[in-house]
């Protein structure tokens, strides 16, 4: 059996050239005397003086390490053997390892606020700065806006080519307006109500025995007619009707599209 047998330590990556946030698997190869016993002891993997994560032999001389923790930018990467009763420590290697970032995109709206009067528009700046090499089609929408009014985008869609795009945000309002409520009310209700019974009192068929109620009813009615035509029956006037884009300061959300990625900026709207 040796005793403090020499050792050396392989490291090899997935990937030395991954995205932002994905995966890099680590690979610690420990080479022996051929035909000795197993090596015990752990792996370290470390990211120049910080460590990532250790693993521990368990009768085999290659042990996996798998990592998404990496900032951007380049990584100097070793994995460490501890050595044990029978085997000395031993130390891999550098590898470097440069994460790239992911294509994506930031939207920003530089001045994020306007107060105008109902019925005017207010326009916003939206701008987008591709990462990564970005290059896919972006469409736009706004929500949170006040009753009656709208926003559009000019132009529509940007599909950015290695540097910074821009669409024009218009949101649109509708002025104010008041009218008075002329409701079909009690009033000319019972005027209907009453005209109608008169008819029928009229073309009844004529009885003796029917002339007293029919003059009582007649009574009745008209005087039920001339209420309605006149202020005594109910439906007074309703409140003015108030129509346009209410008053108030408003968050609109405005959200930049591509497939299934997203980004959103808010704005404030006040309208006076």
């Amino acid at each position: 059996m040796l005793v403090h047998g020499p050792t050396s330590l392989a490291l090899a990556a997935s990937q030395t050239n991954p995205l932002a946030g994905s995966s890099v698997t680590l690979t610690a190869t420990l080479s022996i005397v051929a035909g000795q016993i197993a090596p015990t002891g752990q792996v370290t993997f470390k990211d120049g003086g910080t460590t990532l994560g250790q693993a521990p032999l368990a009768g085999s001389t290659v042990i996996a390490f798998q990592t998404s923790a990496l900032s951007l930018g380049p990584h100097s990467i070793t994995a460490q053997y501890s050595g044990d009763s029978i085997y000395v420590a031993s130390t891999s290697a550098a590898v470097t390892i440069t994460v790239l970032q992911a294509p994506d995109y930031q939207v920003s709206i530089p001045n994020g606020s306007a107060a105008i009067a109902a019925g005017q528009s207010a326009t916003f700046n939206v701008s987008i700065a591709p990462q990564g090499g970005f290059a896919g089609t972006i469409s736009f929408t706004c929500s949170g806006l006040p009753a009656a009014s709208n926003c559009s985008f000019n132009p529509a869609t940007v599909t950015p080519n290695g540097s910074a795009a821009n669409t024009t945000l218009t949101i649109s309002t509708t002025a104010r307006s008041v009218a008075t409520a002329k409701p079909f009310g009690g009033k000319v209700l019972a005027a209907f109500v009453g005209a109608g019974f008169l008819g029928i009192v009229f073309l009844g068929i004529p009885s003796r025995r029917r002339r007293a109620l029919r003059r009582t009813g007649m009574l009745f009615l008209v005087g039920w007619t001339v209420c309605g035509l006149a202020s005594c029956g109910g439906g007074g006037s309703k409140p003015p009707v108030v129509t346009g884009t209410p008053a108030g300061t408003f968050s609109v959300t405005v959200t930049a599209a591509s497939g299934a990625m997203t980004h959103s900026s808010v704005i404030t709207l006040t309208v006076q």
